[in-house]
């Protein structure tokens, strides 16, 4: 009888017509011989994305250990709601994430990620490097466990990389109001209550598109994920024992993110909205005021 703990794949979807195909490829060559749901959640794409995933699924050899639950929705609900609904359905004790965009390059990515979680039982998510479109993330020589502090200055969790223990109040305190992102609070969220471990091995590709949450190559939308971010880390700052330096420079370089976005056009609304933001939340430091003041003349 097979002891092995049995773990949810998650992947959302929606535009992905001409990369769902890799991200299948790679969830269904892992060499893990315990029981796998793979949840695939299409958010009523309006391309082809439905279409390609059945005639996969319809033409593939689907090993033994899988158990697919593929769900179009009739109307499309957004990243967010997507998103806490996929993770809502996962029946296991493990969760893994793969965005229909990326895909896993290493077989033994889940094997490699559930050992360790099973024989360190006080981490509950584990992540590892990847590459990107733009630059190959492999730095660590050896694994390195993952502050809070880490998180909130640059956050060195990549999505499609990590495997968690499936642990309910952390999904649903995840805050839907922040459509944009939801895989940065559910780093913070893990790390208020457990341990977090980064693995040296690279195990995956991070597809960067223009059309992508962080709006790389959209002004508009890159300047709105910052200021979420930005929210976000203001909201759970409070969550961690941090000394008033150490504060000033988490806000200080998430300012400067929200700046940097902005450094062609509309600078002046940035300074309005930072004015704002001091204002709403009652919070002015001089000291902080000084590490924007110096980081905002470098895009001026």
């Amino acid at each position: 009888m097979n002891s092995l703990p049995k773990i949810s794949v998650v992947t959302i979807t929606y535009g992905h017509q001409d990369y769902i195909t890799e991200t299948l490829d790679g969830v269904f060559m892992q060499q893990y011989d315990g029981p796998i749901e793979f949840i695939i959640a299409n958010d009523n794409s309006p391309d082809n994305t439905d279409q390609v995933i059945k005639d996969y699924l319809a033409t593939h050899k689907i090993p033994e250990n899988f158990e697919v639950k593929y769900t179009k929705h009739p109307q499309n609900m957004g990243m967010m709601p997507n998103f806490i609904w996929a993770l809502n359905q996962a029946t296991t004790s493990y969760i893994a994430l793969c965005e229909g965009d990326d895909y896993w390059t290493d077989p033994l990515k889940i094997k490699k990620q559930i050992d360790f979680l099973e024989k360190n039982l006080d981490y509950a998510l584990v992540c590892t490097q990847c590459n990107t479109t733009t630059e190959n993330r492999s730095e660590l020589q050896d694994r390195k466990e993952v502050s809070p502090q880490d998180i909130l200055h640059h956050n060195p969790i990549s999505t499609l990389t990590t495997v968690f223990r499936n642990d309910k109040k952390i999904i649903d305190n995840l805050n839907s109001n922040f459509l944009l992102i939801g895989d940065y609070q559910l780093w913070l969220e893990f790390a208020i209550r457990h341990k977090i471990m980064k693995l040296a091995d690279n195990t995956a590709f991070y597809r960067i598109l223009s059309n992508s949450a962080s709006g790389r190559n959209d002004y508009k939308k890159a300047v709105e994920f910052e200021k979420t971010i930005l929210l976000i880390t203001e909201k759970y700052l409070s969550y961690f024992d941090l000394k008033p330096s150490e504060r000033n420079s988490i806000l200080s370089e998430r300012y400067s993110y929200v700046i940097s976005k902005s450094q062609q056009r509309k600078l002046y609304k940035q300074i309005i909205y930072l004015i704002g933001f001091f204002w709403k939340y009652r919070y002015f430091d001089i000291n902080l005021v000084k590490q924007i003041a110096s980081k905002f003349l470098r895009y001026t």
